[in-house]
């Protein structure tokens, strides 16, 4: 195991980075999980997470809406470097 002393700023900035990602990916499968019960009461009948028009339900709509554009923009910068 390698002395956190003996490592560059460069070095600890990656490892950090590494950790963040390890622990982003676990919150991931939650966060899906949350956004399909959010999601589902539209095409099938189950109690809405969120009642419609509360700043829950308005914060959901939003996140929503942020992600699709993330991914939009994703998918953007994908097809120029790829083509």
């Amino acid at each position: 195991m390698l002395k956190s002393k003996s490592l560059s700023g460069v070095a600890k900035f990656s490892l950090y980075k590494d950790w963040k990602v390890r622990f982003a990916n676990l919150l991931a499968l939650p966060g899906y999980a949350v956004f399909t019960y959010t999601v589902a009461p539209f095409f099938i009948s189950l109690p809405a997470a969120y009642p419609a028009g509360t700043l829950s339900w308005w914060l959901s709509v939003a996140l929503t809406f942020m992600m699709a554009e993330r991914q939009i923009m994703r998918d953007v910068a994908i097809k120029n470097i790829y083509g």
